[in-house]
């Protein structure tokens, strides 16, 4: 602007477009990004669901489907990246036509002023002013990557900072009980899962489980019983009413060690990598020998893992 303002706004319509052409790159990027990373996430879980449930699906001869449905989510995937490839030949020949126009425009436009009867452009002033413009150009250059890495970053962990940034959490206190009867209280007004707050799963249900005794739930399948023992493993806050454990609250006790006093085994149970010992005292803190036989005795496994070649050593 010191040396030339014309030729200065001459360059900056230039400029503007190097901007609008790297704005709608990293716009394009960022979409892109999250729309693969969306379908990778479906294309992992598909195969994580062929290969886990594999005698089923050779049971039920879906081999043709699962492998059609893999290949539309792979070429899914392909046409996006397609798109992002194509997207990104654009921007770079745009990039360097335009810093090379910068630099034609400001040779051109300072050529034509310095003939002009009376300028002040003299050619060593235009000189040192394209000097500037390249200087000029190569940050904007390396600005517009940076920009659409940015942008290519961001969609891609758009998911994920969704999730830190409003998680859905059960409140939690720090009460801890002496002594746990599990004497259980549950009553709830209404109860819905975050992803469909308007569909109620639950309502105006009130069950008592005595401690002591056996309690069961029964129903048809969708009834809410899944629910109802999430709600009470605090795995979702009850906002619409309370569970008590022994007459407290559970929002007021501490939840890590509220979940240690529960064992779950639900209705397809799965093993982690370890041995048969670490995974009946899973979770669990100090838990000795004796009492992870006793566990597998209550649940007549006692008998076969003994038969087993290293017994509880025995790996899953």
């Amino acid at each position: 602007m010191r040396i030339s303002p014309l030729v200065t706004l001459s360059v900056s319509a230039v400029l503007l477009l190097l901007v609008i052409c790297t704005d709608w790159y990293a716009r394009l990027n960022r979409k892109a990004a999250r729309e693969s990373q969306d379908s990778l996430s479906e294309l992992n879980r598909i195969a994580d669901e062929t290969l886990d449930s594999l005698p089923t699906i050779r049971a039920l001869g879906a081999e043709d489907l699962h492998s059609a449905m893999y290949s539309a989510t792979n070429n899914k995937i392909y046409n996006i990246q397609h798109k992002r490839g194509v997207a990104l030949g654009f921007f770079c020949a745009a990039n360097s036509g335009l810093t090379t126009a910068v630099r034609a425009v400001a040779l051109l436009v300072g050529g034509l002023i310095s003939t002009w009867p009376g300028s002040t452009l003299t050619a060593e002033l235009l000189t040192e002013y394209l000097l500037y413009v390249d200087m000029v150009v190569s940050s904007a250059l390396d600005l517009g990557v940076e920009w659409s890495s940015a942008m290519e970053a961001l969609g891609s962990g758009e998911r994920v900072l969704a999730l830190v940034c409003d998680p859905v959490l059960p409140q939690t206190g720090s009460h801890r009980l002496e002594r746990v009867r599990v004497d259980i209280e549950f009553f709830c007004r209404s109860f819905a899962y975050p992803e469909q707050p308007s569909f109620h799963v639950l309502q105006h249900v009130h069950i008592q489980c005595p401690a002591g005794k056996t309690t069961a739930l029964v129903g048809v399948s969708g009834s809410g019983k899944s629910s109802v023992v999430n709600v009470i493993q605090s795995l979702y806050d009850l906002e619409d009413g309370i569970v008590k454990l022994d007459g407290v609250d559970l929002r007021e006790i501490d939840l890590s060690w509220l979940r240690r006093q529960f064992g779950v085994v639900r209705q397809d149970p799965r093993l982690f990598r370890g041995t048969i010992a670490e995974n009946i005292a899973w979770g669990m803190v100090d838990v000795s020998e004796e009492q992870i036989q006793n566990a597998a005795r209550a649940a007549h496994a006692d008998e076969f893992i003994r038969n087993l070649p290293r017994g509880y050593n025995d790996f899953c």
